[in-house]
């Protein structure tokens, strides 16, 4: 709410008249907001405790789930379509080559790396994204957070080899660390506080929602539709 100046009388108690130095009795502070009396006795404002449901904030809640929904198939589509994607040094390599073959050669341990390369990537992410959360804002991080979301995707989707394969999956657990971190604590900032355990726990529905998606995936993955699948985070 902007701040309005009238009469001192009619503002709330405690505030004062503002000087043209910025000096509220003698401490320097940056801004302050003053309402009249008559607005807070009118009933304009209502205790975030007694607010009922809401439906701008429901549908705001649920489009930020969708990046719970990215985080849980980014979790559950490697290891679902493990047997599309790998061609393993014991197979006919044949089918690994070419501009987008129908499989990466990986080696058992190339392929644990490009697994666990998801965690290295969250683990980045949670930590650097509360700072920058704080700086830019909750929303503003999410919508930036998008771009690792859909550059992972696109360099798993387009990915030739194996080492390409695994920085696509850094990329995208980064943006499933930052998204992890900063959509609760967004959800929790806009919930009323009855209200916020229910739309807390739309974060972990939407990843189990994400993780079994993977699972119907898997059954109909072959070939080139793998590289569809995993593109999908990107949309």
């Amino acid at each position: 709410m902007l701040p309005r100046y009238g009469k001192a009388h009619n503002r709330c108690p405690g505030a004062k008249a503002r000087s043209a130095s910025g000096n509220y009795g003698g401490m320097m502070v940056p801004r302050v907001f003053a309402v009249d009396m008559h607005e807070v006795d009118s009933g304009k404002f209502q205790d975030s405790r007694n607010s009922g449901f809401s439906s701008y904030v429901f549908v705001t809640v649920l489009l930020v789930s969708i990046s719970a929904l990215s985080i849980g198939w980014s979790l559950g589509i490697a290891g679902a379509s493990k047997l599309a994607i790998c061609l393993f040094q014991d197979e006919d390599p044949s089918s690994a080559s070419g501009d987008f073959a129908k499989h990466i050669m990986f080696s058992d341990n190339s392929w644990s790396v490009a697994i666990g390369m998801l965690s290295v990537g969250g683990l980045i992410g949670a930590m650097s994204s509360g700072a920058i959360a704080d700086r830019i804002g909750r929303r503003n991080s999410l919508v930036i957070n998008n771009g690792f979301f859909l550059a992972g995707s696109v360099w798993m989707a387009t990915a030739t080899t194996a080492v390409h394969f695994t920085l696509g999956r850094l990329v995208m657990g980064i943006g499933c660390g930052v998204a992890s971190n900063v959509a609760n604590t967004y959800v929790a900032e806009i919930s009323p506080i009855g209200w916020r355990g229910f739309y807390g726990s739309f974060f972990q529905l939407a990843i189990m929602l994400g993780v079994l998606g993977t699972q119907f995936a898997a059954m109909l993955v072959d070939h080139m539709q793998w590289r569809v699948v995993v593109a999908v985070p990107g949309i």
